[in-house]
């Protein structure tokens, strides 16, 4: 990667960081055709889908990531993620519980299970995936009481915070 590409990269996060989403898209199309295949272009690009909820663009991302780099777990991740976006949240859950066992100290893994048991309506289940995140990463529990996907545990997370 050129310096001129690393330039437009990290243009490119701080514009996604400031929620200027349009400035985001132009410094990424600026990057070089061989450094737009570096996987942190391509993770920007996917935030950059996320934020403006471009969920079949960023399905279509993470599963280049999931295929080109398998054990790069923030592709099977971001995959589960665009697909509960696009309200297919059974197939986010079966792709992230398929990886599991291959990257089971991801707390996320574990997290993102539990809010997806949740809107499957499967308590049991996503309270024992929930307890495992929090032990992975006690400081979970904050944004734990601010995702709509885990209302139904909000007073349970908070009663287990005091």
């Amino acid at each position: 990667m050129t310096e001129s590409d690393k330039h437009h990269l990290t243009a490119a996060r701080g514009w996604l960081e400031l929620g200027l989403f349009n400035e985001a898209f132009e410094e990424l199309d600026e990057i070089g055709p061989q450094a737009r295949a570096h996987l942190d272009v391509i993770k920007t690009r996917w935030q950059g889908y996320r934020a403006v909820k471009k969920w079949a663009e960023a399905e279509e991302v993470a599963r280049g990531i999931t295929t080109n780099t398998p054990k790069d777990f923030d592709g099977w991740w971001m995959l589960s993620f665009a697909l509960h976006g696009m309200k297919r949240t059974q197939e986010a859950y079966d792709n992230l519980a398929g990886v599991r066992d291959k990257f089971p100290g991801e707390f996320i893994v574990h997290y993102n299970l539990a809010c997806y048991a949740t809107q499957l309506s499967r308590l049991d289940e996503a309270r024992v995936s929930l307890k495992r995140a929090f032990e992975l990463n006690p400081g979970q529990r904050v944004e734990a009481l601010e995702d709509p996907d885990l209302e139904p545990f909000w007073a349970e997370i908070q009663k287990a915070s005091k």
